[in-house]
């Protein structure tokens, strides 16, 4: 009895010799569907195979010769699956894996004519389209992803993605996170391997490792300028001379160490009627560090009311527990100005010179007119932060208003 073939449908006279061989239909009409199903089909996207068996190959002329091939699926229409080549277009997915010993995958191809190997091209029809991405076995999501605008995504693979890298405009490069550079290895004239160098090695640049920033010009010292747009420079180091180094500042310089320049200053009058209790100044006081060295000046003006020189004054301070204050001072001796009336009626009188420590206070003489009196001294701070505060108070009881004036300053330099 006759049959057939599985695949291609050929015709198969009975085996037991009780059929003469046909030439027609043993062997023309099978050699013609063996020519047919030979290699690829070319065929048209309309004149597809109605009835092709499961792998069956063909190119479409008329569509830059799209490639499919046939699952054996039904209805045969809905059965092709496109696959790329060369010259075609198509719009399926391609996907490449490489089995788990293999060090890359490489995919030489040219797409729109190009001859370059090892390159991949995709086309997204949105900026944020994902053209690549990769994740480690186990990952819950990609660990890096590159949008078809550039942007580059990168994350822990077990949570969002939360540093990016993109264009931010013509010839700019932006970070969403923190950038660190983990080298540690030290800068000079000639160092190759510091970390970050922004300019050429033959030319002017600016090095850094995790210490040290270094203007360089050529492999010699160069200056290091500090400026803002437009602004006045600031510069360190003397490109002449690298062991000499000159700062200049053109414009505020706040120091918060050895060099601090602490200041403050009377903005409105302040006085004390019938007191001998020291009273903190109102606004003659300054914040010092703890563990450190201060020495201070302060210029006072004072006045009492009716030209009164009987209440005179007295000065003192505050300072944090466990320091320890040395201070002197210059102006009018009270026993000079004292009682009712002044000894020197002219308004020259002799200056009081003394000097105590922080726990005590010295007492000048007061008029009717502005009084001048200068202090000094040295403030060395323990474990404790905090206020040098001036006290000052009546050193005699008196009706008369004894009055601290505007204009009165005070100054604390760190010295150590």
């Amino acid at each position: 009895m006759s049959t057939t073939t599985t695949r291609l449908g050929l015709y198969k006279t009975a085996s037991d010799g009780s059929e003469l061989v046909n030439v027609v239909t043993d062997l023309l009409n099978n050699l013609d569907a063996l020519d047919l199903a030979a290699g690829s089909q070319v065929v048209t996207s309309s004149t597809r195979p109605s009835s092709p068996f499961s792998g069956k190959h063909i190119l479409e002329s008329d569509t830059s010769y799209r490639s499919y091939f046939h699952n054996g699926t039904a209805p045969a229409s809905g059965g092709w699956v496109e696959y790329p080549n060369n010259s075609g277009t198509y719009g399926g997915q391609v996907w490449a894996s490489r089995a788990t010993n293999a060090t890359t995958l490489r995919v030489a191809n040219t797409f729109g004519g190009g001859n370059t190997a090892a390159s991949v091209l995709t086309e997204h029809a949105a900026a944020a389209g994902v053209a690549y991405g990769a994740r480690v076995s186990g990952d819950s999501q990609d660990r890096i992803q590159i949008r078809a605008d550039g942007r580059i995504d990168l994350g822990p693979g077990s949570g969002a993605r939360d540093t990016s890298w993109y264009r931010s405009a013509a010839g700019e490069i932006t970070s969403d996170g923190a950038f660190r550079l983990p080298s540690t290895t030290d800068v000079s004239l000639s160092s190759t391997g510091h970390a970050f160098q922004i300019g050429p090695s033959s030319g002017l640049n600016v090095r850094m490792d995790n210490n040290e920033i270094q203007a360089v010009n050529n492999g010699a010292a160069s200056i290091l300028l500090l400026q803002a747009d437009s602004g006045p420079a600031s510069f360190f180091g003397n490109a002449a001379s690298p062991t000499t180094y000159t700062l200049t500042v053109n414009g505020n310089l706040t120091v918060n160490g050895v060099g601090q320049v602490l200041f403050a200053r009377k903005t409105a009058d302040e006085s004390v009627t019938s007191s001998t209790t020291l009273q903190d100044d109102n606004h003659l006081t300054v914040a010092v560090a703890a563990n450190a060295v201060y020495e201070f000046e302060l210029m006072l003006m004072a006045q009492t009311a009716n030209s009164d020189v009987a209440g005179d004054i007295k000065v003192g301070f505050t300072f944090p527990s466990a320091a320890t204050l040395h201070f002197t001072g210059t102006g009018p001796n009270n026993a000079d100005l004292s009682g009712a009336t002044s000894s020197n009626s002219n308004g020259e009188w002799i200056a009081r010179n003394g000097a105590t420590s922080g726990s005590t206070t010295i007492p000048y003489g007061m008029s009717g007119i502005a009084i001048g009196v200068l202090l000094k001294g040295l403030l060395i701070t323990g474990a404790n932060a905090g206020n040098l505060q001036l006290q000052w108070a009546q050193n005699a009881s008196d009706p008369d208003a004894l009055t601290m004036l505007t204009g009165s300053w005070m100054r604390a330099d760190r010295v150590a």
